[in-house]
């Protein structure tokens, strides 16, 4: 598809009032074509002031995308980011949102992606002037984890989240220890819940963590954090694992200010959640 991507990344780039709303998603696009279109949203000078809905979805992204990083990298006005089942490197890609999409950005969708925490991803070229490096590099992986936290901790208007089905290692949900020795999937990724528990902006945020496999660890991660985030209104927590993923969830929603809307699509946790907490600041429950 790189010569239909030529195609269109052409008129985008000649656009004398930019565009409001791009949507290619499943067009079987590659990272080269992504690149080209990135290229021309990056050099027309209107789109960072009009373009508020981009949507990739379901394209191949797997390889180097650092002119879409680019162009995310450039303050704009985008409210709604979908690249769902691309292949991106989630951990790589939030270097470009730290910088350019903290203050419009609503809805973050992000499902059915890699969560490499270094070496290996494919999150960017290392061509002189990208804003993310290549996920060959431990040393630059290393570098770009903080922007993980630091983008939950800045943002403004985040209202939506999904991370479902993205092999999420539980030590991204909380920081871990800093060992340097340790395996980089193992330390210190910043995370989600505690960039968000140092928000002060936010309020009422769906944070969707389906289907990551958490199990007994990521339980005790969320047990031990989930109290503090404040603003959080709602949070996906199905096929994970063991049920104890949302009974410790439970056990600390209890004694949290405010209520939680949970969502599950099992019955038996369900029925586990309400023995837990006796119906006590849970609300939509959805089987």
């Amino acid at each position: 598809m790189i010569i239909g991507a030529l195609h269109i990344s052409n008129p985008i780039g000649r656009q004398t009032k930019g565009l409001a709303y791009l949507n290619l998603s499943h067009c079987c696009l590659t990272s080269k074509g992504v690149n080209l279109i990135s290229h021309s949203l990056t050099v027309n000078k209107f789109m960072n002031q009009t373009l508020s809905y981009l949507n990739l979805a379901g394209n191949s992204l797997k390889d180097d995308v650092n002119n879409l990083f680019n162009f995310l990298a450039q303050p704009n006005v985008l409210t709604t980011l979908d690249l769902s089942g691309t292949d991106c490197a989630v951990d790589a890609l939030f270097g470009a949102l730290l910088r350019g999409c903290t203050t419009h950005l609503a809805t973050l969708k992000l499902s059915r992606n890699n969560f490499s925490v270094g070496g290996g991803s494919s999150g960017g070229g290392s061509g002189g002037g990208g804003v993310v490096g290549g996920g060959g590099g431990g040393k630059k992986s290393r570098e770009m984890l903080p922007s993980f936290k630091q983008f939950f901790t800045s943002t403004l208007a985040l209202k939506t989240i999904s991370l479902a089905h993205c092999k999420l290692p539980p030590d991204a949900l909380k920081q871990g220890v800093a060992d340097p020795h340790a395996p980089l999937t193992k330390c210190a990724p910043r995370n989600v819940l505690l960039g968000l528990a140092c928000n002060e902006s936010l309020s009422s945020v769906e944070v969707d963590l389906s289907s990551n496999h958490l199990g007994s660890a990521g339980a005790q991660i969320l047990e031990s954090c989930i109290h503090g985030v404040h603003c959080l209104g709602a949070l996906h927590l199905h096929d994970n694992g063991a049920w104890c993923v949302v009974v410790l969830c439970i056990s600390m929603i209890t004694v949290r200010g405010g209520a939680l809307h949970l969502h599950d699509t099992d019955a038996w946790w369900c029925v586990a959640c309400v023995q837990q907490c006796d119906g006590q600041r849970v609300q939509n429950f959805v089987i």
